[in-house]
């Protein structure tokens, strides 16, 4: 009984790969597809045109002991170490800072207006609007409060 039907499901699915044009084995287009190649220049100017940044107030270099990107009311910076799938987010994290100091005219004034304990969490929280998946702030808090959300839309408002 088993074995009829498991003969007549082939049937079924040789039948149906005949009338489709398809292979009812075949693996989806993207298995087969070379995992994509990660360029961190690439990624770090893509990612600077696609927020519509001047590159003169970004620069590339270490950025000891305060994480992989700062920014202050100078411009921002990137850590070269930083890996290459999270470039992007990185950019546009320190890009919300830097819509923060574009915001309040400087990064103290941000800090006194939202609270220094909320800069983070509602740059992270902009960066996630803005498409970011690698948001360490927002995941130590649990998520983004609508206090946080608000502020960080009017971040994205400033574009």
């Amino acid at each position: 009984m088993a074995q009829t039907r498991a003969r007549s499901l082939v049937a079924i699915l040789v039948l149906l790969a005949f009338l489709t044009g398809t292979s009812p084995v075949s693996a989806p287009a993207d298995a087969a597809a070379p995992p994509k190649q990660c360029a961190w220049a690439t990624e770090y100017n893509r990612t600077l045109d696609e927020l519509g940044e001047n590159r003169a107030l970004w620069r590339v270099g270490d950025v000891p002991d305060t994480g992989w990107g700062e920014a202050s009311d100078a411009g921002a910076v990137v850590d070269a170490l930083v890996p290459c799938r999270y470039v992007a987010d990185v950019v546009r994290h320190e890009h919300m800072h830097l819509q923060q100091v574009r915001q309040f005219g400087s990064g103290r004034f941000a800090a006194f207006v939202l609270g220094a304990d909320r800069i983070e969490i509602v740059a992270d929280c902009a960066s996630l609007l803005a498409g970011s998946r690698y948001t360490p702030y927002v995941d130590l808090a649990g998520g983004c409060s609508e206090r946080d959300l608000r502020d960080a839309r009017q971040l994205l408002l400033k574009r």
